[in-house]
């Protein structure tokens, strides 16, 4: 049976048009035949109630009493292990429904879509649902449904159900159902009862990228466990049995946590085995990691009276780590020097044995490279040493200003600079550098003056309060 459906009827206000262009055409005073005014009425009066059905999505709309049903079974590895007894069920039951003039049929699917019994009428399905001939480890439901758009009968009532867990890996079932249902395909799902399998699951080893020789570091993983059940960790570096375990896996949440030393150099990889007695997929019970074992870290000590540094020195040794001391005044004076250790301790290094630039390599090798610095207390260190407003006080995450500072006796200094010939270009630039560092680590109690000489001496700053450091740095500058 056919029926004229109009989905939007409201759009059929619009008929009145055509009264209207007749109307028009009547009293128009184009003159032309009367045949050819009827015939562009004509025309024009189809045009618009054409388009007035098409906006009221006018349809013809043919019911048929037969009905055909495909049924989708997903059997991927993912589907619980009853999926296909309830398949089996379902289909029992449609066998006993369907009768002419309705049809039914069988589709099996994993990564691929499979027929396993063709729509027709009076299906007989096989007593075993299954095995696949393509892979099981994907899912795509996207290929099962275009299956049924492919093979549906044209002259029914088009059903698809599918049986599947969800867990598709390719293509988008959702948009793929939705376009065949505007070709009259509708789809219903059937979801699987779960059923809980003994498993285990290991998550991501974690180990730290990078340590050096010598260091102990954890190698530590996660399991996961549906129930509580007695296992065997077995921890393989580069391929090599290190570690092996026997213990319990509470159900749910595993803290794994192994204690290596000594591993060697170079790039390392680290392997965890998981072997349970109640697990139903063993492919996920592995998990690596790589961690890159450097040399032994290496420690520049620089102390105020070398004497005193073979006690920290013997203790870094004990450590596995390579100390080499130098007097105060031995700090490297380049970057890439510095580069070649990874921390610098100061043990009571004064700051005058330290030049500017090397306390602003010493700042950019903190900042920069990541590298570690230690300052040790001592009568020649933090404030007391001089390294207030410095660039050591800015990579410590200390300041250096002390309240002793204000018990020691004001000082009276005179900076004397050469401007003559012999010292024009870089030298007398240097000089000016370094009074004006002498300047900013005075102390507001202190005094300062400023003498230059070429042909003769003259005051560049005369003698007054270290306060005034801008004005007396301008003038240094000048």
């Amino acid at each position: 049976m056919s029926i004229f459906e109009i989905e939007s009827p409201l759009w059929l206000i619009l008929l009145f048009l055509l009264p209207l262009i007749v109307i028009i055409l009547r009293v128009s005073l184009v003159d032309s035949p009367r045949l050819q005014l009827i015939i562009s009425g004509l025309i024009r009066c189809t045009i618009v109630l054409l388009l007035i059905l098409a906006l009221g999505r006018a349809l013809w709309v043919t019911h048929s009493d037969h009905v055909a049903v495909l049924v989708l079974a997903d059997l991927s590895d993912s589907v619980p292990e009853k999926a296909p007894d309830q398949v089996k069920t379902f289909l029992s039951e449609l066998e006993k429904r369907v009768s002419n003039p309705s049809k039914a049929g069988l589709a099996v699917f994993a990564s691929t879509a499979e027929m396993v019994h063709p729509v027709e009428n009076h299906p007989k399905f096989p007593e075993v649902i299954g095995p696949l001939k393509a892979g099981k480890e994907e899912t795509s439901i996207e290929d099962a449904l275009l299956l049924a758009r492919e093979t549906m009968p044209n002259d029914s009532v088009n059903r698809v159900v599918l049986f599947t867990d969800g867990n598709e890996t390719r293509g988008d079932s959702i948009d793929f159902a939705k376009r065949l249902s505007q070709h009259g395909i509708q789809v219903f799902t059937q979801r699987y009862e779960a059923d809980e399998k003994d498993e285990v699951l290991l998550e991501d080893l974690l180990v730290p990228s990078e340590v050096k020789k010598g260091q102990s570091f954890n190698v530590t993983a996660v399991a996961h466990s549906v129930r509580e059940t007695s296992a065997t960790l077995i921890l393989y570096r580069d391929g090599f049995k290190v570690q092996e375990r026997d213990m319990t896996l509470e159900a749910g949440k595993n803290n794994l946590v192994f204690q290596e030393n000594n591993p060697g150099d170079g790039l390392t990889k680290y392997e965890l085995h998981v072997k349970a007695e109640k697990d139903f997929y063993s492919d996920n019970n592995v998990s690596s990691g790589v961690v890159f074992i450097s040399g032994e870290p290496k420690v520049l000590l620089l102390e105020g009276e070398e004497r005193e540094a073979r006690y920290l020195s013997r203790a870094l040794g004990a450590e596995n780590i390579r100390v080499e001391v130098r007097e105060g005044k031995g700090m490297p004076g380049t970057l890439d020097e510095l580069a070649a250790y990874d921390a610098v301790i100061f043990s009571d290094v004064p700051a005058p044995d330290v030049s500017v630039q090397q306390m602003n390599l010493l700042r950019s090798y903190v900042e920069d490279l990541g590298g570690g610095f230690v300052m040790i207390g001592g009568e020649e260190s933090f404030g007391l040493g001089g390294y207030y407003r410095t660039s050591i006080e800015d990579a410590l995450p200390v300041r250096m200003r002390s309240e002793k500072k204000k018990e020691t006796p004001s000082l009276a200094m005179m900076l004397i600079i050469d401007k003559s010939g012999s010292m024009s270009g870089e030298k007398v630039q240097l000089a000016k550098e370094a009074a004006i560092s002498t300047v900013e680590l005075l102390s507001d109690r202190d005094y300062v003056g400023v003498i230059a000489f070429d042909g003769a001496p003259y005051w560049v700053v005369d003698m007054q309060g270290a306060g005034n450091r801008l004005g007396i740095v301008q003038a240094i500058e000048s």
